[in-house]
């Protein structure tokens, strides 16, 4: 253990960012007390250390020259986050929508825009713009970003503005 403190010091101590979360701050610190009262010796690298009780403590912590700062400190009121999903190289299967439902932004392949180039699609595993935009319909998805077009494909704008939800 002793052998890894002197490695972690030193990495630390040259300026070097370590990112420690959870039982992995604390083990940087003194000690921790356990909730049973077992006093866990840390590695003291740094000079914190955690007492259980009956409140847990959830956020960032960041330490930068000697200051410590909470999230509390920069980040304002919780808020909802967002859900991305990326699917590419694939054909559509049946699973697709359950995994992008609801998604904030769905990045999906394009390789193919016009729906005659379906059987090249289905060939070389890919989808059209519209199967995408269908994907994206069922999914119940905010915003659709096409991406990985054939190189053939010189103008995508084009092709999306023909693919409208009505048509979907």
């Amino acid at each position: 253990m002793n052998n890894k403190k002197e490695e972690l010091s030193k990495y630390i101590n040259n300026g070097k960012v370590l990112i420690a979360i959870c039982g992995g701050y604390q083990l940087l610190g003194k000690y921790y007390t356990a909730p049973s009262g077992e006093r866990i010796e840390g590695l003291g690298i740094l000079d914190i250390y955690t007492e259980a009780g009956d409140t847990r403590f959830i956020g960032d912590t960041v330490i930068y020259n000697d200051k410590t700062y909470y999230s509390s400190m920069v980040l304002g009121d919780e808020r909802k986050g967002i859900k991305l999903s990326f699917i590419t190289d694939t054909r559509p299967t049946f699973e697709i929508p359950q995994f992008i439902y609801g998604s904030d932004l769905f990045i999906c392949e394009g390789m193919y825009g016009d729906d005659l180039d379906i059987s090249k699609a289905v060939k070389n595993k890919h989808m059209t713009f519209r199967e995408a935009a269908s994907l994206a319909n069922a999914g119940n998805v905010d915003k659709l970003l096409l991406t990985h077009f054939s190189p053939s494909i010189e103008e995508p704008k084009k092709i999306v503005k023909k693919i409208v939800k009505k048509d979907l």
